[in-house]
């Protein structure tokens, strides 16, 4: 689709995807980390409630 990110259809059943970053994808590396740090601080304050 963009070639930020390759879906491969597994053969399972249920049938499942991975997802998979491409090389096009690395110069949003820090901002994907920071992303992911976010939400798991999001979710342990979230989780403190």
């Amino acid at each position: 689709m963009n070639g930020l990110v390759t879906r491969t259809v597994c053969n399972s059943k249920p049938v499942t995807g991975e997802y998979a970053l491409t090389p096009y994808s690395e110069p949003l590396d820090e901002v994907i980390i920071a992303m992911h740090r976010y939400t798991n601080f999001f979710l342990f304050i979230t989780a403190q409630k």
